[in-house]
């Protein structure tokens, strides 16, 4: 079967959905290739996108081909020059697109129209924590303009997935998505790199000198004041226990959120910023922790900490329940900092919880993370409509 992804923006050698999913249906024997743009996200590069160029090439298996744009609302969505055309060169089975609220859903539904075998499938990510913090801006942009454009094209529209409960809620009211339509196909990490390591594990221990007994907590990410990146920091540093460590992994936007991170961190030297690692290099890391802490906004990270068997401690979300359906972690409730501080003093001072949460850890990965099963996921939603 031929499978065409269509993407606003795509990032090389990232760990999203668009990176993995196109991966996996390759690996179980489909031909696959992601169109997108001239450029990368947003966020890749800072303070504007990465443009790298239209051309055709493989990443991670699969072909990914760069089209020109004629526009962009930034961050957003792009508009797409010779989409149609290259639709009806290619002649896909199946079309996934990633994203709703964007016009090349359009061309999709226009060609599904003309070619009523297409399946068609377009997934959401946007929910109430992350896209409507302002709510007449929301109402605006969700309800008045974007609700009855989807309408004109929901009828071309097999299947909807929104990556969590949260996500399904906010599609359904914001969006008017048809319940009848509308599955859940969870986000999740690359199994095959992903993994824990106790040999690169320990080449990280070595490397910045923690000991074999010492506790590390890490987190990593795109770090801005959302992700509360100080509230750990403060709260780890209440902890008056030599034999721990807390690793820092990733980028700060804006950069003067940097210099903030570093006053809060002071002369604490249990507490060791690491920089930006590569997606591919994450488990290195992650072998070389005792747990992982995120007490912000989520993160695909997070999935990826829990393939490499790590006990959580993430800020509860509504949706988010699924990471820890086994007990392999503990969900923080607020941002008060004194919960932070309890929760780090539970897998500090338990390594029989903590080992009990990398058993059950096992599970969730296997059960719910693995790109396999969600690839899987999405091939028999064409067979079951």
């Amino acid at each position: 079967m031929k499978i065409i992804h269509i993407c606003q923006y795509y990032n090389d050698g990232y760990g999203y959905q668009e990176n993995l999913l196109p991966k996996y249906q390759k690996k179980l024997g489909h031909d696959v290739k992601v169109i997108t743009s001239d450029r990368m996200s947003f966020f890749s590069s800072g303070q504007k996108p990465k443009i790298v160029g239209v051309g055709v090439y493989e990443d991670n298996g699969f072909t990914v081909h760069r089209i020109p744009i004629l526009g962009e609302f930034k961050g957003r969505f792009v508009f797409f020059k010779g989409l149609r055309e290259l639709l009806e060169e290619e002649k896909p089975d199946y079309l996934f697109h990633h994203g709703i609220t964007a016009p090349s859903i359009f061309t999709c539904a226009k060609y599904k129209a003309k070619n009523s075998s297409v399946f068609l499938v377009a997934d959401h990510h946007a929910e109430y924590c992350n896209s409507a913090r302002v709510p007449i801006l929301s109402h605006i942009y969700y309800r008045l303009i974007w609700t009855p454009l989807i309408r004109k094209v929901s009828n071309h529209v097999d299947v909807f997935f929104s990556i969590t409960p949260g996500c399904k809620a906010f599609a359904e009211k914001e969006l008017s998505i048809p319940e009848n339509k509308h599955k859940i196909l969870y986000l999740g990490s690359d199994t095959e790199l992903n993994k824990y390591n106790e040999t690169e594990g320990k080449k990280v221990r070595e490397q910045f000198g923690i000991k074999s007994h010492e506790i590390v907590a890490i987190t990593a990410g795109k770090f801005d004041e959302q992700k509360k990146l100080d509230s750990l920091i403060k709260a780890f540093r209440q902890i008056d226990i030599q034999q721990t460590r807390l690793m820092i992994l990733g980028s700060f936007l804006p950069d003067d959120y940097e210099k903030y991170i570093d006053d809060c961190i002071g002369k604490d030297n249990r507490i060791i910023k690491v920089g930006w690692v590569q997606a591919n290099e994450l488990f290195k890391y992650f072998s070389a922790s005792d747990f992982a802490v995120f007490p912000g906004g989520q993160s695909a990270v997070w999935q990826q900490a829990i393939s490499c068997e790590l006990p959580l401690i993430i800020k509860h979300w509504p949706g988010t329940e699924y990471l820890l359906r086994k007990d392999n972690g503990l969900f923080l409730f607020s941002d008060k900092q004194d919960e932070i501080v309890q929760a780090l003093k539970i897998m500090i001072c338990s390594k029989k919880t903590r080992r009990q949460m990398r058993e059950n850890a096992k599970i969730v990965r296997d059960e719910v993370l693995s790109y396999e099963v969600i690839a899987t996921q999405t091939l028999t939603a064409k067979d079951n409509t």
